[in-house]
């Protein structure tokens, strides 16, 4: 078990007290924490319990505040970051020959960023205001089971498959004066501002089943060669691709070698950024009907040389070819709509 604690604003202000971190109008205050914890239980001479549990979350917020003769300025930025990572692994051993793990795992990830600035007269009219919220949560539930099998000290087997169930929630909104329609704070109305708002709800499946061998058919050769069927369903979309992989090892002598490799990977999950907010807010979206899964073809070939004294050379030149990656078009934010305003390329 460990845990760590540090509430960095109250130890590090008072060092930044008449600066351009922390003065009379600014203010910047952080925290943070994480827990960690690990079990293992020996339920036999076959049979091994591991569970290993992860939470963390970090804060960080910054205010101003300034009053210029007849006129008030204020703003305020908050980011909330937190990540919960759990798993429950069974390890069984069927014979010298054949073992296995099975684990069930549990991830939840979420960001929240507030962001208000006002620009406004001591009378209490204002002549200028923004909020702007961005609030994302991830969470999957996942369930595994991988197979190792030697056949002989020359033939390696792996097979397996896996299953998971992905919830992503997305809430943005941006809300300045033109939606308060008003000139007067006291006369907005939030519940109205908060129907501006854009909820946005998807669940996503997926399965995977894969096989693949390590073969060393002689002291200088040894190839990897194996095949994953991934599928996938959100939104009313469903995807299914094979992807192939396969490695050849020769070994000319006891300190070279040479390899060459070329493989197939689909991702079902993508990473939206955007070029026109400079914050870390990137979004995770599932694969649907308008957002098309990334497919990238990489073919690589390496040469090794032991220098010794574990010391060694390494080169290696690749190709690769990546289909339907997201992105933003550049001046583009999340405040537009998420996947028509995207591009793929």
């Amino acid at each position: 078990i460990a845990a760590r604690y540090s509430p960095s604003g109250a130890l590090f202000n008072p060092f930044f007290k008449n600066t351009i971190f922390q003065n009379d109008e600014l203010s910047v205050n952080s925290n943070f924490y994480d827990l960690n914890l690990k079990l293992n239980y020996k339920l036999g001479l076959k049979d091994r319990l591991y569970l290993s549990v992860f939470n963390g979350r970090d804060q960080l917020a910054n205010s101003f505040s300034d009053t210029l003769d007849l006129e008030v300025l204020e703003s305020e930025t908050n980011f909330n970051w937190n990540n919960t990572i759990a798993s429950l692994r069974w390890n069984h051993i069927y014979n010298k020959s054949l073992f296995s793990n099975s684990t069930l795992t549990f991830s939840d990830y979420g960001f929240e960023l507030n962001s208000f600035e006002l620009n406004a007269f001591t009378n209490g009219d204002f002549d200028d205001f923004y909020l702007y919220t961005n609030l994302a949560r991830n969470s999957e539930l996942g369930l595994s089971s991988d197979f190792d099998y030697y056949y002989s000290n020359r033939l390696h087997f792996r097979f397996g498959g896996s299953a998971s169930r992905s919830l992503f929630n997305l809430e943005l909104s941006f809300i300045d004066y033109e939606d308060a329609d008003t000139e007067d704070l006291e006369d907005i109305d939030l519940d109205a501002l908060g129907a501006l708002s854009i909820p946005v709800e998807m669940v996503a499946y997926q399965a995977q089943l894969y096989a693949e061998s390590i073969w060393k058919w002689s002291p200088s050769w040894e190839a990897n060669f194996g095949l994953r069927l991934s599928s996938f369903y959100s939104e009313g979309q469903a995807y299914f691709n094979p992807e192939p992989r396969l490695a050849l090892t020769y070994r000319p002598n006891a300190k070279s070698l040479w390899q060459a490799s070329a493989t197939r990977m689909i991702q079902y999950i993508h990473l939206i950024s955007s070029t026109a907010l400079r914050l870390p807010s990137d979004l995770w979206l599932p694969s649907s009907e308008n957002i098309k899964p990334q497919d990238a073809w990489q073919g690589e070939l390496t040469y090794e040389y032991a220098l010794g004294k574990g010391l060694s050379f390494r080169s290696s030149a690749y190709i690769r070819n990546i289909s339907n990656m997201q992105a933003y078009v550049d001046s583009t934010s999340y405040l537009e709509d998420i996947e028509e305003d995207s591009t793929q390329s």
